[in-house]
């Protein structure tokens, strides 16, 4: 795997180390992807030279995406998914993909646990920052439809 390469060539390099984690998640090696993850998240909290907000949204996503369906540990995905709302508020990117999914993600695990008003807070922040046609507009539309339906035949 040429990231893995990279990444052992330039260990310090905050570029191929975010390359190495993404290339693993998105090849389901998700075991490799916490590790690369972690070490990304521990690299901005050690303020290693090079390592920023930026890398710290995709690392958290990796993790809180690896925690809730890999692991099954709901309350590690909600820390690491919270993380990754707050890097990517840090660098303005709250129309990112990990913003987006992360949010759609504690909305989804809000509502399995019975919680519909906060689930309602991250779906409306899905709907305000993503394009009207994109996929996770319109998952969100639906969820919040869905819990408006089910408060429906809750008041009758």
């Amino acid at each position: 795997m040429m990231s893995r390469q990279m990444h052992s060539l330039y260990p310090d390099n905050s570029f191929f180390h975010r390359y190495v984690a993404r290339t693993a998640f998105s090849m389901g090696r998700l075991d490799d992807a916490a590790i690369y993850a972690k070490q990304l998240l521990a690299n901005i909290e050690a303020q290693k030279f090079g390592y920023s907000f930026n890398d710290g949204r995709y690392g958290a996503y990796i993790l809180g995406y690896t925690n809730e369906h890999h692991y099954r540990d709901l309350a590690e995905a909600k820390v690491f998914y919270s993380k990754c709302i707050a890097y990517s508020r840090g660098n303005n990117s709250e129309d990112s993909g990990y913003f987006l999914g992360a949010n759609l993600a504690l909305g989804r695990i809000s509502e399995a646990e019975g919680n519909s008003q906060t689930a309602m807070t991250y779906y409306e922040e899905v709907l305000k920052n993503a394009e009207k046609k994109s996929d996770y507009y319109i998952k969100a539309k639906q969820a919040v439809q869905l819990i408006k339906n089910k408060n429906k035949g809750k008041k009758k």
